[in-house]
């Protein structure tokens, strides 16, 4: 044993993040329907809650792709890819490559989508411009990734679940602050202090937690991966080069940053200890 964290390991850390995740989130949504609305209103979000997770692939997989204003991928550039996927493709157990599509984007960025034509992915002009094959290699696999693990259907859940408690927590604040003026002309009643109190400290809980566990997602699809490419030397490269083109982005202009704690997608730096950390097991149990 060398003390190192294998990629059974973190594969194992990051499962049960995600549990921890999703029970907080849906706790923390079953609560604020419990004390703002009762018992009707619990049983009520439980049931919507089943509803919220059959939804995923109720639009086709090209309606979203042109709602993010992606282009089918040209005849070369498909053909390109499909050299690429395959491989990977078959060790995500997928049962047909997703369909190729192209983002007008400058960025090094890409995108899954799973609908009910079957599943697509999308690259940016940028990453295919400025990467290397076996780096377009990794950002495919990254996304296949996602596919593979199920994360469309998981952050589904998560965002029906924290957007509802983001939504009810506002309206139990709005009514609270608005009782006075809403009981003397409409006799509304004001919500009880419990059910503002839990309005207003729950939301915010929530969006800590799903922004959490999109970064937990993230970081396992980077696992995933590198373990597929075998070697993480890839994904790290593109990950320093996605460092590098965002830096010279903030040099060019005002740029929003994002608290790490806010973001959805983890510091670069913690992506890059992961994939060191598994490079390191790796050459160690050799």
């Amino acid at each position: 044993m060398n003390g190192r964290p294998s990629g059974r390991g973190l594969a194992r850390h990051h499962r049960g993040m995600t549990r921890l995740h999703l029970g907080a989130l849906t706790a923390l949504y079953l609560l604020l329907n419990l004390i703002s609305a009762g018992t009707g209103g619990l049983l009520l979000a439980i049931g919507f809650l089943a509803l919220a997770g059959g939804g995923y692939r109720l639009l086709p997989a090209a309606t979203v792709m042109r709602m993010r204003r992606a282009d089918p991928a040209p005849a070369s550039i498909a053909a390109r890819l499909d050299a690429l996927l395959s491989p990977l493709a078959r060790r995500a157990a997928l049962e047909q490559r997703p369909t190729l599509w192209l983002l007008p984007r400058p960025d090094i960025n890409a995108l899954c989508v799973q609908g009910s034509d079957g599943d697509a992915l999308a690259l940016s002009v940028g990453a295919l411009r400025e990467c290397p094959p076996e780096e377009v290699a990794a950002i495919c696999a990254h996304e296949l990734a996602h596919l593979a693990n199920g994360d469309q259907a998981l952050m589904q859940i998560a965002s029906f679940t924290h957007a509802v408690t983001l939504t009810l927590g506002l309206f139990i604040v709005l009514m609270g602050l608005l009782a006075l003026p809403l009981r003397l002309l409409f006799d509304v009643e004001a919500p009880a202090p419990s059910a503002w109190l839990a309005g207003l400290l729950l939301p915010p809980l929530s969006l800590l937690v799903f922004q959490s566990l999109a970064r937990t997602r993230e970081l396992a699809a980077d696992l995933t991966a590198a373990r597929w490419m075998g070697d993480p030397g890839p994904m790290a490269k593109v990950l320093l080069r996605i460092a590098r083109f965002e830096a010279a982005m903030a040099r060019i202009g005002p740029t929003l940053r994002v608290p790490a704690w806010l973001s959805s997608h983890p510091p670069v730096d913690t992506r890059l200890a992961q994939l060191d950390a598994l490079a390191r097991s790796e050459d160690g149990g050799r």
